[in-house]
């Protein structure tokens, strides 16, 4: 009989286990319906916040994009209008540059003109002065030889007169007695 006990008392627990399971499954379904319905209630309120959340989100990202794409083309605007004004700051530099590159040009030219004139004035002044130079030396010279020429005349003559025989003393007679 011992054998049996080994049998009988595990056929007594499932019995009783059986009983226990049956009585509990109907109320396992219930609550597991309940379970269902509320899972599925709450299944759909998340669903409908999900999407209220992702309706604002995508309403709030379409927002988003038009302001950053507004604030992009008003910074590219910006941009652009600022890089007009530096190019006409630089058209205008240029301008303004060029002109008194002209000017000064001109200037240039004018000048180069007026220093050709003094520069020609001065060789025509300085070959006057160096001509009238030589004329005064020329005419030093010549006025030099001149007087060379009288005193060496002058001295021939007083010579040829001194050695002629009026130019020499003769003593006046003596006086009768």
């Amino acid at each position: 009989m011992k054998k049996w006990i080994y049998f009988i008392v595990p056929v007594i627990g499932l019995i009783a286990f059986l009983f226990v399971y049956f009585s509990h499954v109907e109320e396992a379904k219930k609550q597991d319906t309940i379970h269902q319905a509320d899972l599925a209630k709450q299944t759909a309120d998340d669903a409908a916040k999900k999407k209220d959340l992702e309706d604002r989100a995508r309403a709030d990202a379409d927002r988003l994009a038009s302001q950053r794409a507004a604030d992009d083309a008003k910074k590219v605007a910006d941009r652009v209008a600022e890089q007009a004004a530096e190019d006409k700051k630089v058209v205008d530099a240029t301008n303004k540059a060029l002109a008194e590159c002209d000017k000064s040009t001109r200037e240039i030219a004018r000048l180069d003109t007026e220093l050709a004139a003094l520069r020609a004035a001065k060789d025509k002044a300085n070959r006057e002065l160096l001509d009238t130079s030589k004329q005064l030396e020329l005419s030093r010279i010549a006025r030099r030889t001149a007087e060379l020429e009288v005193q060496r005349t002058t001295e021939i003559i007083a010579r040829k007169a001194s050695d002629a025989a009026m130019a020499k003393f003769v003593p006046p007679p003596a006086p009768a007695k």
